[in-house]
């Protein structure tokens, strides 16, 4: 109902005098008040076929256009989506003619909803699209060319083309490091993405190096307490399980739990999280006993923040009475 009296308040001011002037001055109140509520996303239809009938073109417009697009995307309502986008870069291409960075941008959204459709060949030609155009604005060394180098990356992960996606995120890493030069919470998480990319290989050796740069720079720039430090413990604590340094990893387990409870104190659900982490670890390892003591733990402080009935207590109290049957 909310977009609804925004498309009402939007139609009376310009009933009148659709000047694209005043369109611009109206529907960027519009764009900030995009709700994702399927009662009101009948009303973005709506309104799309308002501006196109009155062939209303802007930049405002057009950006008007690939949020309802990126609303549709995440819906999974591909069709739609794929209309919306293309007539945004219509938009555009008539407002700018030559290559510009906001044209780069629909080729990459054009790219997204094209992989999500399964349709890879063509999500692979808007990828390079836009990088042609970002490259040749921008250069080598710029964010924006790191971020379309990133999305290439991560479409040849999603596809499972391994050794391509790493060549480009060598290419983001060599990039930020002479961007950033020192220390940069930026190339902790291009450290991660390498790291996983690894992993999936089975390159365990490859992996373990850069989780522990991502972790020293967090450590570092953020402190051991941050969230995304302890992410990065556990990171690679996971990758010490997987490759069977059960002393190093469960040292690191344990640490995230001190760390846990130094924050949140003993009854959390990070704690609770922390617990069953540990009791996964000692039962994968078959030692039922401890692993038993810890999903107590887990169930014990779960039941107790969240409702007896909730999926995740439920799902505790499994695993619990699974862990005590073997002991």
């Amino acid at each position: 109902m909310f977009f609804f009296k925004m498309w009402y308040k939007f139609y009376s001011y310009i009933k009148y005098d659709n000047s694209i002037n005043k369109v611009d001055k109206k529907i960027e109140d519009i764009i900030d008040s995009l709700s994702n509520s399927k009662k009101d996303i009948i009303y973005f239809d709506s309104l799309c076929l308002y501006l196109k009938e009155k062939k209303l073109k802007s930049e405002k417009v057009a950006n008007f256009f690939t949020l309802v697009g990126d609303k549709y995307h995440h819906a999974g309502k591909y069709k739609k989506a794929k209309y919306l986008y293309i007539y945004a870069l219509k938009i555009r291409k008539t407002l700018f003619k030559k290559e510009d960075s906001s044209i780069a941008q629909i080729y990459n959204n054009l790219a997204k909803l094209y992989q999500s459709m399964g349709k890879y060949r063509k999500a692979k030609f808007y990828y390079y699209k836009s990088l042609r155009i970002i490259k040749k604005l921008f250069g080598e060394e710029h964010l924006n060319t790191i971020e379309n180098y990133n999305n290439i990356a991560q479409f040849y992960q999603y596809i499972k083309k391994y050794k391509k996606a790493e060549i480009f995120y060598r290419k983001v890493l060599i990039i930020k490091e002479k961007i950033y030069k020192k220390e940069n919470l930026t190339l902790a998480i291009t450290y991660d993405d390498l790291a996983k990319l690894y992993i999936s290989r089975k390159l365990y050796k490859k992996a373990e190096p850069l989780y522990i740069q991502s972790l020293d720079i967090r450590k570092k720039l953020l402190g051991e307490e941050h969230k995304n430090t302890v992410k990065s413990y556990n990171n690679l604590a996971t990758l010490y399980q997987e490759i069977e340094l059960y002393k190093k990893a469960e040292a690191i387990y344990i640490k995230v739990l001190n760390i846990r409870k130094r924050i949140f104190g003993e009854e959390n659900l990070y704690i609770a999280s922390s617990y069953n982490t540990l009791a996964d670890f000692y039962y994968n390892q078959k030692l039922f006993d401890i692993a038993s003591l810890y999903i107590k733990k887990s169930v014990k402080i779960r039941e107790k923040i969240l409702y007896s009935t909730h999926p995740l207590v439920e799902r505790t109290k499994k695993d619990l009475i699974q862990y005590a049957s073997l002991v």
